[in-house]
């Protein structure tokens, strides 16, 4: 399944104007660079560590990297972890935003700044308050559907939580640990710490298999969205006629 976007901005500068084609572009675009620096940063954190420890490190080696004395001073091993940790915490904060750009997408494809019951203050627009001003509508089900498909999950209630607890609060710790029952190269993994937000307990989590699977799910029902608003645009011209 392919999302047509330049269909996208055609639609809604025909039902709508060029001006709200002008609203709509930058945001449309950021949905897919803020998508590309989700990747971008979890490739990083990936690299970084592989590039340090290399495929072949021997469980002991990794020990004594664990286990040296604090008063080593600042080590090559203590710049890795940082960088990591950066890019990891870089890579949750990209993938949480890519939501709320989408918000503003659905928001002006649909016209919702042109109608009184519908407006959102701009600085009030999310994925969230776009889906509660269209949750009635009839002609915006299959939109509304695959929004409370991103929006209600484990995977996603967990990216909202540590994202906010790590931006307003204190920032979950990605750390290093080893498992000793791993296979030879696959001792070392990185994990987010465990947290409480909003009265609720989040265990920890291996943090690549967390970001790997949230992309992807995010990615796939990115695309079936921006084909249900192409869709809906279509349905609506072809009602003008």
């Amino acid at each position: 399944m392919q999302w047509n976007l330049e269909e996208l901005r055609n639609r809604t500068a025909e039902l709508f104007g060029e001006t709200q084609k002008e609203l709509l572009s930058p945001c449309l675009q950021s949905v897919f660079d803020r998508q590309d620096f989700a990747r971008i940063y979890f490739h990083l954190a990936k690299d970084t560590l592989n590039d340090y420890l290399g495929d072949d490190t021997e469980p002991s080696d990794l020990i004594k990297l664990v286990l040296r004395p604090k008063f080593d001073g600042w080590t090559d091993w203590d710049e890795c972890q940082l960088k990591v940790r950066a890019h990891i915490i870089s890579c949750l904060s990209n993938l949480h935003i890519v939501s709320d750009t989408l918000g503003h997408v659905i928001y002006y494809v649909l016209g919702l700044n042109f109608e009184p019951a519908t407006k959102i203050a701009e600085h009030r627009i999310s994925l969230r308050s776009v889906k509660k001003k269209i949750s009635e509508s009839k002609r915006c089900g299959r939109i509304n559907e695959l929004m409370n498909s991103l929006l209600d999950s484990d995977t996603y209630e967990y990216l909202n939580a540590i994202v906010n607890h790590s931006k307003h609060r204190s920032i979950v710790e990605p750390f290093f640990n080893l498992n000793m029952r791993a296979v030879k190269g696959n001792a070392h993994e990185i994990w987010l710490r465990e947290f409480k937000y909003a009265d609720k307990d989040f265990d920890r989590r291996l943090a690549f298999a967390y970001l790997e699977k949230e992309f992807d799910r995010q990615s796939e029902l990115i695309i079936k969205l921006g084909s249900a608003l192409n869709e809906t645009l279509e349905k609506r011209l072809l009602q003008n006629m």
